[in-house]
């Protein structure tokens, strides 16, 4: 955890479709990635102790789901993505969502 976060563990958080706003129904995308992560990447449900966003390995293609995807990772691909769209300040964009 950085400087100044808090722990989440033991949170619950409601999230509801978006659909009139498909490209930010996180929902929608949430369900689809487990569907993904579950039948492609492990080949068998997730279990109580697996994290919905694990460390990946770097052909994309293991998953470790034990080990949680670090902040810093998930800060380049941001960061990185921004840049591709032209988006000026790509730098200032935080992981705050993911959290």
């Amino acid at each position: 955890m950085k400087k100044g976060e808090q722990g989440l563990n033991g949170h619950t958080y409601n999230i509801h479709p978006q659909v009139k706003t498909p490209a930010i129904d996180m929902y929608t995308h949430i369900i689809m990635w487990k569907d993904f992560y579950e039948t492609d990447l492990l080949k068998h449900k997730l279990q109580l102790n697996d994290y919905i966003f694990p460390t990946l390995g770097t052909s994309g293609i293991l998953v470790h789901p034990k080990q949680p995807i670090m902040g810093s990772v998930i800060q380049k691909k941001i960061t990185k993505m921004a840049e591709a769209a032209g988006i000026s300040g790509a730098k200032h964009f935080t992981t705050h969502c993911f959290h």
